[in-house]
């Protein structure tokens, strides 16, 4: 039953680590930064991360595009052809077509490799929330579970993801139609600092608007709030601006010191949607 590889794409931020020990495929995603195309294996360096959100400081244009279905059949087909099944856990349908695309892909390969099960998850989460989705995944593996029973149980378990975040400019987030104009022209003009979060519908609400210190002490309440007693670490993620990060986890010491705090940068893919600067808290609730 644990025979089957999954795979993640590259919008997912994944320990490096946990995707090299656990053997975990990612799919490929493109993007174009000003008038270069450039591919992400999620694995950027800390030097390709910040030379990115510093082009995006200077206005230069980004894009992302989704994932040609060639690609998926690239990566699957050779897992399929060694004996394999496979869990395809992707970003969540309420910011990008993806699980749609990929469905017609898996119906068709399904017809090619009838004796194996091929399942598409739908995250209905994004970056490192998708991350921590995908830990379960793995535990839920290792316990025995098939990819279809995982799926299942990682629908479950998915309601208790809490995700909450702050943007510097929703005009990023307007430009891929991840939030409606209107909004993203609000937010700008009054220059505060948007708090979003996924709803369970896998798209984004802005929840808040807070100036300067208060949105971190905002993000730091509401995570305070929500957390799971029994939650021994928690993710925040962060657009590359490590001093507001460490403001954020010192916060966030005050009131749960003994949880264990993991820093995470942004990937383009989704830091093209974001812009410079966003500060996430990800945890179960």
């Amino acid at each position: 039953m644990s025979n089957y590889k999954i795979f993640i794409d590259a919008s997912c931020d994944v320990d490096p680590e946990v995707i090299k020990k656990e053997d975990i495929g990612v799919i490929p995603m493109s993007y174009i930064l000003g008038e270069e195309e450039k591919v992400s294996y999620a694995n950027e360096t800390p030097e390709e991360i910040h030379a990115f959100y510093d082009a995006l400081r200077e206005g230069v244009n980004v894009s992302t595009s989704q994932i040609s279905p060639i690609v998926y059949v690239d990566m699957f087909k050779p897992v399929l052809e060694a004996g394999q099944d496979i869990l395809y856990i992707c970003l969540s349908s309420g910011l990008t077509g993806t699980y749609s695309a990929v469905n017609v892909v898996v119906e068709d390969l399904k017809e090619d490799y009838p004796d194996r099960t091929i399942v598409a998850y739908d995250s209905l989460a994004a970056t490192i929330a998708t991350g921590l989705i995908v830990e379960e995944a793995v535990k839920n593996r290792t316990e025995g579970m098939g990819p279809v029973e995982n799926a299942e149980a990682l629908k479950v378990k998915r309601e208790s993801l809490f995700t909450m975040f702050l943007v510097e400019d929703l005009m990023h987030l307007k430009r891929g139609g991840r939030i409606s104009e209107v909004s993203a022209v609000l937010g700008t003009a009054l220059k505060i600092c948007p708090i979003l979060n996924i709803g369970p519908d896998g798209k984004l609400y802005v929840v808040a608007k807070k100036r300067g210190e208060m949105a971190l002490k905002h993000l730091q309440s509401e995570f305070s709030a929500n957390i799971n007693p029994d939650c021994k670490r928690i993710y925040v993620a962060h657009a590359d601006n490590e001093e507001r990060v460490n403001k954020l986890v010192a916060l966030i010491k005050e009131s749960r010191p003994d949880v264990e705090v993991v820093v995470s940068t942004l990937c383009p893919i989704i830091g093209a949607h974001t812009g410079p600067d966003m500060t996430a808290v990800i945890c179960w609730k």
